[in-house]
């Protein structure tokens, strides 16, 4: 098992900017993933019927819910690689999260992170 790391930023500068340009990063490589091996994104779908069930934060969980349920499968996938405000603000609760391995998580990671 990997052991968890303590990360600090590499640079100063706008966090929420690195953090979703992290974030566009790890899901255009989700969707390579899934174009690769579309059983993948049923990933999505897996990830929303466990967080209604959970509870929480439902309004995000079901805005999800509507988009899966009412867009192409391609239509999903430009969405979540889309660098766009809409982009930005979706990849914030996304259901694609558990696509990638830890090592592929880590090698993204270690782009806007530095090990302490």
């Amino acid at each position: 098992m990997t052991r968890p790391r303590t990360l600090k930023p590499l640079a100063p500068g706008n966090s929420h900017q690195r953090v979703d340009m992290m974030d566009l990063e790890m899901h255009r490589l989700m969707v390579e993933k899934i174009r690769r091996q579309p059983r993948l994104y049923a990933t999505a779908r897996r990830n929303l019927m466990r967080w209604l069930t959970l509870g929480g934060n439902v309004a995000p969980v079901k805005e999800w819910q509507r988009i899966v349920d009412s867009r192409t499968r391609a239509e999903v996938l430009e969405l979540i690689a889309v660098d766009s405000e809409e982009g930005n603000r979706l990849r914030q609760n996304s259901p694609f999260r558990g696509i990638l391995s830890e090592t592929e998580r880590i090698e993204i990671l270690d782009k806007y992170y530095a090990p302490n």
